[in-house]
């Protein structure tokens, strides 16, 4: 990782490059991930990025922020791994 990391460096990687299809960057990648799968190696790489000089004010194209990214993963996780649809549930 730490190679990578001083050749992202040496080549002035930008770090805010937007994927054309959908507009996501590097940090909105980490932001969307699982956040069950979250560790100290992608929290390194989220760090790295950001003092880098990578925004956490960009926008996807679906008008996202890494925030809102963080979120949205956190609901997807905390409902996946709920008792929300229990038994006596109306709605199950």
């Amino acid at each position: 990782m730490e190679e990578i990391r001083k050749l992202l460096i040496d080549m002035q990687a930008d770090v805010n490059v937007q994927r054309y299809v959908d507009g996501m960057n590097p940090m909105d990648h980490f932001a969307a991930s699982d956040s069950r799968r979250r560790n100290r190696s992608e929290l390194r790489k989220a760090i790295f990025l950001w003092r880098q000089g990578a925004s956490l004010s960009l926008r996807s194209a679906s008008g996202l922020l890494p925030v809102d990214l963080i979120a949205s993963s956190r609901l997807k996780v905390k409902f996946a791994s709920s008792d929300a649809l229990s038994d006596n549930d109306p709605l199950a």
